[in-house]
């Protein structure tokens, strides 16, 4: 289970004083999960939150009596006052959210339907916890959220205060390590059409390899033969990266490292697609294959205080740095 240890306080709070998160007098409705995630609303609360309302589930093999007994130990941990937190398991009470002025876009309060929606206080705030850009309809009904008054905003994530972004680099890296691609004088083929792509250029060049970024989300004019590894990403659509039979027969009788960190990978039918790729994990559309929490849980916890940042930000219309409207304009 997660230990909230004395370095990570330290962390947190040289965090906390960067972005200036102020949660003073709001009532904040986010998850306890596991692994990092299992501090959030601790988060909230060092930051002065009135309430803050905790939904948890089984999860990640957990139980949830496993999941509140870590919380538990970790509010002992950092000493905080019990009485400002509540827990739940399944859908909160009509009157919590009524009373919420701040939402986190997290596992256990997912999805943000009509239903649960439209029994939200106007002037309310969702904050994605992630970029504007990655926005996911599924988790969030967005035309509910305007029709009933609910502001919803991104996380920047790239904001120098943490640069959490920077970690998906990182990521990277770390998943080429583990594929058997030893990076440094290495090939990398990089195919990408967005911000995790561009990410990744940047770090392999500044660890010596050798990158060559393809800005498309298609084999299409791409010879693999001439690369050491691959490297794919694409948190923007649906749309299918496919492998034809000749390129996934030389990957796999090479030993090409592959890479997916998201987007949709296809190849013909009679073969067997995680056979070449890692993590060895079915392709899927705006889910990253590990998330940032594989690094360590510092980008994580950075990562949610940006989001708490971003959502507070909205609720008391204060334009920030750190806040992405999505479905209203500050002022």
């Amino acid at each position: 289970m997660f230990i909230l240890t004395r370095r990570l306080q330290e962390n947190i709070r040289t965090a906390m004083d960067r972005i200036g998160l102020d949660l003073s007098g709001l009532t904040v409705m986010t998850e306890i999960g596991y692994g990092p995630y299992n501090v959030t609303p601790l988060l909230a609360g060092i930051a002065g939150a009135r309430k803050v309302y905790c939904m948890t589930r089984p999860m990640g093999g957990y139980s949830s009596e496993d999941i509140l007994s870590n919380f538990s130990s970790n509010l002992n941990l950092w000493g905080g006052d019990p009485s400002v937190y509540e827990t739940f398991e399944g859908r909160p009470g009509p009157d919590a959210v009524r009373q919420t002025d701040v939402f986190t876009n997290l596992g256990a309060l997912r999805p943000f339907d009509r239903d649960f929606i439209r029994r939200m206080r106007s002037g309310a705030a969702i904050s994605t916890m992630f970029e504007k850009w990655e926005f996911r309809e599924e988790d969030i009904d967005l035309s509910a959220c305007t029709e009933f008054g609910v502001k919803v905003a991104g996380t920047n994530e790239n904001n120098p205060a943490l640069d959490v972004f920077s970690y998906t680099g990182h990521l990277g890296l770390k998943l080429l390590f583990e594929a058997g691609c030893v990076v440094l004088n290495s090939r990398v083929l990089i195919v990408s059409p967005d911000h995790f792509g561009e990410k990744m250029f940047e770090r392999l060049t500044m660890a010596g390899a050798q990158p060559t970024y393809h800005r498309r989300w298609t084999m299409e004019g791409v010879d693999v033969h001439q690369y050491d590894a691959v490297y794919a990403a694409n948190f923007t659509d649906d749309t299918v990266l496919y492998l034809s039979e000749g390129e996934m027969g030389y990957i796999r009788e090479n030993r090409i490292p592959f890479v997916h960190v998201c987007g949709r990978i296809g190849c013909p039918s009679h073969l067997d697609l995680t056979d070449v790729l890692h993590p060895r994990k079915a392709p899927r559309a705006k889910f990253m294959t590990e998330t940032l929490a594989y690094l360590g849980p510092e980008p994580v916890l950075y990562l949610n205080l940006l989001g708490l940042k971003a959502g507070a930000s909205a609720f008391l219309d204060s334009e920030s740095p750190f806040s992405q409207p999505i479905n209203f304009q500050w002022g």
